[in-house]
């Protein structure tokens, strides 16, 4: 071989060495740089990787940050699981809260009714439900007139409160079993309260008011509670106590009727298979007209919104779940206090110096 092919070869040699050093020095340059990275990620837990490791100890390394960041990655699982299962958990209870704008057609229940349905908010009341899907048995002295006018139907049934036979077919249709089986959602208690007579009235007149508002209902729902067996029913009992507690000293019947129905919540609570709940029944308005209290010039608020509502809830929540009938035992101390203030006023009045500004000397 000649010296100039020998000094091409050295050349040859030279260069490729030079080039593999290069290559060398730039591969342990990009890995370092990585680990470095990795390093300063993790807050300084790995310990930094030499430039002239050999690429064994580098990839060992590296092994040991991909099991780190396995670690981290369960972790990472971890939280977001918990994150997950809270939003679920949050979404399920909002489900469980949350209360139908009317029944599910597989479900049958049905309310009694005690009061006059030619009154606006009682017809009212009873109507909404019945819109609802309630099976609404309507028990009023004046029930003949409605069935002479065949305004019963399989939703809504008139019953007499004289009637030994309404009663038995009602309790024989409650106390029904199998498929067609309805169960007694709820009582509710209505003495008249949009309209009473003003002024002084005569013993006769105010004995009559007190007997078919209050008393002839007081003597049949007695009757039904002694009669009807299986868990605790819900009553709620409307009570017109505005006046009462503004001291109206003009509508004397309006104030007897007030202090009977804060008797009959009295009575009533002794009855263990019974939760009695009181509406004080405040300033109403059907559309845009006054429909009770109208002598006290008051705005009152929606029927929809301010009793309609709320008392078609306070029935669902009372035979709802377990989440409901938790919160509403919580909301009521433990049925220790049952007195819902629905209407305009209805809360107000109870105090003393506000009472003297609604009332406006009356």
């Amino acid at each position: 071989m000649s010296s100039s092919d020998q000094d091409f070869i050295d050349r040859l040699f030279s260069a490729g060495h030079l080039v593999f050093l290069k290559g060398s020095q730039a591969v342990n340059g990009v890995v370092g740089k990585v680990l470095r990275k990795v390093q300063e990620g993790r807050n300084g837990d790995l310990v930094a990787l030499g430039s002239d490791s050999g690429a064994i100890g580098r990839w060992d390394r590296v092994k040991q940050v991909l099991l780190l960041d396995r670690e981290q990655q369960k972790r990472t699982l971890l939280g977001l699981g918990v994150a997950i299962g809270s939003v679920v958990l949050l979404w399920q209870a909002r489900v469980l809260w949350s209360v139908p704008p009317r029944l599910a057609a597989s479900q049958t229940k049905c309310v009694l009714a005690f009061g006059d349905m030619r009154d606006p908010i009682v017809r009212s009341q009873v109507m909404d439900l019945y819109r609802r899907g309630f099976m609404v048995f309507m028990c009023s002295t004046n029930a003949g007139g409605f069935r002479e006018r065949q305004e019963d139907d399989d939703f809504l049934r008139h019953i007499d409160p004289h009637s030994a036979d309404d009663m038995a077919s009602f309790i024989q249709f409650i106390e029904k079993s199998g498929d067609h089986q309805c169960q007694l959602a709820s009582i509710l208690f209505m003495p008249s309260l949009a309209y009473y007579p003003a002024g002084e009235v005569s013993l006769n007149r105010l004995e009559s008011e007190l007997r078919s508002n209050v008393l002839v209902y007081y003597s049949v729902l007695v009757e039904v509670v002694r009669r009807i067996s299986g868990p605790k029913i819900q009553v709620i009992l409307y009570n017109p106590s505005l006046s009462f507690n503004l001291a109206v000293s003009h509508q004397p019947a309006e104030l007897f009727v007030s202090a009977l129905m804060t008797g009959v919540h009295q009575s009533l609570k002794r009855h263990r298979r019974l939760n009695v709940y009181t509406i004080h029944v405040g300033a109403l308005k059907l559309g845009a007209q006054p429909s009770n209290y109208k002598y006290l010039s008051l705005h009152g608020s929606n029927i929809n919104d301010e009793l309609l509502k709320p008392v078609y809830n306070l029935i669902m929540t009372h035979n709802g779940n377990f989440v409901q009938r938790s919160w509403l035992w919580i909301t009521t101390l433990g049925s220790l206090r049952c007195d819902y203030y629905y209407g305009k006023y209805s809360r107000l009045s109870k105090v003393p110096i506000i009472s003297r500004f609604i009332n406006g000397g009356q």
